[in-house]
């Protein structure tokens, strides 16, 4: 059964608030997850958000960056931030740093700190609303990258979702530009050059599944990020900084996830209507997405 539809499933039963406890915990939530969903619902009705248990982080490139003017108007936000050297630490910051592959003026990439729920899209779309005030752009070099936490994911989910990913690859191209597609950009390589699921191997662990792809993390999902962060990373979305076309793209990445804990695509799917986890208005929006980048 899909882990969310047993989540709600509890949350919306007539047990006692430490009955429910108990049986969230069996489903593997950590306590303050439980607590936070149990709140979030008491106040709220609402048991969708336990889509968004899982912890995530946003790397946004762009150019034509006014960077004191970026860090002065996040600051007046109250959001954390700082200007740095260029580095790979996580940090409980929003950190801007230099970043050679982009091509443009004033470039940058804006890494934010570790975030989650509610919380933490409402200070990622205040840093969008500021980066495009100060004037940012995008353009062919710059891409979007999503990290989502492993806290709540184990294993086999963590191999399904390389799978699935691949067998949609055709419908997930057709919503993101054209440098994005296929193999046309190589910090985002196609996962069909790895295809270690049809060649009998079957991985054992994260490490198994970084050598099947050669230890190349420019590929649209990152094999390698887990070593270093302890996140799976998703490459392939283009640059942007606006806060709606992030939040979709998260929100698609978390419902594929949350459909890998049970599932594994048998066939390749070539069209967003195929897409069995995506509710009809979120196929709308991704249809609308792929006429516009047509």
């Amino acid at each position: 059964m899909n882990i969310n539809k047993e989540i709600e499933g509890v949350l919306k039963s007539d047990a006692s608030n430490k009955k429910k406890r108990d049986n969230l915990s069996k489903l593997g939530l950590r306590p303050n997850d439980i607590k936070v969903l149990l709140s979030i619902y008491a106040k709220t009705g609402d048991s969708k958000t336990a889509i968004m248990l899982y912890t995530f982080g946003v790397e946004i490139e762009c150019f034509n960056v006014d960077k004191e003017r970026f860090i002065s108007l996040a600051t007046s936000k109250k959001i954390k931030i700082e200007a740095q050297r260029y580095n790979h630490d996580t940090q409980q910051v929003y950190k801007v740093v230099s970043d050679a592959s982009i091509v443009g003026e004033k470039a940058i990439e804006c890494v934010s700190p570790v975030l989650k729920g509610k919380k933490g899209l409402n200070s990622l779309k205040k840093v969008c609303d500021c980066l495009r005030e100060a004037g940012a752009k995008v353009n062919k070099s710059t891409g979007l990258h999503i990290h989502v936490g492993l806290d709540n994911i184990d294993f086999e989910t963590y191999k399904n979702i390389f799978i699935n990913y691949a067998m949609l690859e055709g419908a997930i191209d057709s919503f993101m530009s054209e440098s994005r597609r296929g193999n046309n950009n190589r910090y985002c390589k196609s996962l069909e050059n790895y295809l270690f699921y049809s060649q009998n191997v079957t991985p054992q662990n994260h490490d198994d599944i970084m050598e099947a792809f050669h230890g190349d993390r420019y590929c649209k999902v990152n094999p390698c990020s887990y070593a270093r962060h302890k996140t799976i990373e998703f490459r392939q979305h283009q640059g942007t900084t606006d806060f709606e076309k992030i939040n979709n793209w998260l929100n698609f990445l978390m419902k594929l996830i949350d459909y890998s804990k049970s599932n594994i695509l048998a066939e390749r799917i070539y069209t967003v209507n195929e897409i069995p986890f995506l509710t009809a208005t979120e196929k709308e929006y991704f249809n609308n997405r792929a006429t516009a980048l047509s």
